[in-house]
């Protein structure tokens, strides 16, 4: 495990060097960042929420109450960079958790790591994800990792576990709910728990619908505007372009 855990600190020290010098170049590659960053700043001094850009509370954009956490950090220093290091370090932490869950499958210790490996190696090369990470900055990118510990207490049987850390999810954007319909299917068809995946397929469901039709719009004179990117061919150019 501890070559996982050095191979993951090395990328973490390479995506954090490259975050601090996008920043120190004035390159970073979204204004993104500048939102999220002016929202935390806009929060540590108790306007919570507002976002001086888009010149309303940008909970009525996007429901992320996640970055609250941030907030004690810009308190010691408001700086964007916060953020990216955050970034960094949940993107890179997926591998030391893919070797936490190839103890569920196999006792071999050479397998699960030679498995990690593999997996940590891919999971690095995976573009849609490096695109993700290098588009900074979205709140949902930093739910990776509490996604995979959620698959991780499912394929346990740990089901209190998994159902607090999906719950959880809530926090990072309102389009993380469709995580919960994929464990409401796996849960179905693999371990054969019928009643609990549908009542997760429901209830992440009614929870979505909950923040687009009702939370988000209550923060937003104009509603939820972001709906139409759901869509599979929406802006299909762009999306092919992104994996």
């Amino acid at each position: 495990v501890y070559y996982i855990i050095i191979i993951s600190g090395l990328f973490f020290i390479a995506w954090s060097v490259s975050f601090f010098h996008a920043y120190s170049t004035f390159s970073l590659p979204t204004w993104d960042a500048g939102i999220y960053g002016n929202i935390v700043f806009n929060s540590s001094i108790g306007q919570f929420f507002y976002s001086s850009v888009l010149e309303k509370n940008h909970l009525g954009e996007h429901f992320s109450p996640i970055m609250i956490v941030f907030i004690p950090l810009y308190w010691i220093k408001s700086d964007i960079r916060w953020i990216l290091v955050v970034q960094s370090l949940t993107y890179c932490s997926l591998p030391i958790l893919l070797y936490r869950l190839s103890k569920i499958y196999t006792k071999d210790i050479n397998v699960r790591f030679f498995v990690s490996i593999l997996l940590g190696i891919s999971w690095f090369l995976y573009l849609p994800m490096r695109s993700a990470t290098d588009f900074t900055f979205h709140p949902s990118s930093i739910a990776v990792p509490f996604i995979l510990m959620a698959f991780i207490f499912m394929e346990e049987e740990k089901y209190i576990k998994m159902l607090i850390t999906l719950g959880g999810l809530i926090l990072f954007k309102e389009n993380t709910m469709f995580v919960s319909i994929g464990f409401g299917l796996y849960l179905i068809f693999k371990h054969k728990q019928i009643k609990l995946g549908l009542a997760i397929l429901f209830l992440g469901s009614m929870l979505m619908l909950f923040l687009i039709k009702l939370v988000i719009p209550f923060f937003s004179i104009n509603g939820y505007s972001k709906l139409e990117r759901f869509g599979i061919f929406q802006d299909s150019g762009l999306k092919l372009k992104y994996i």
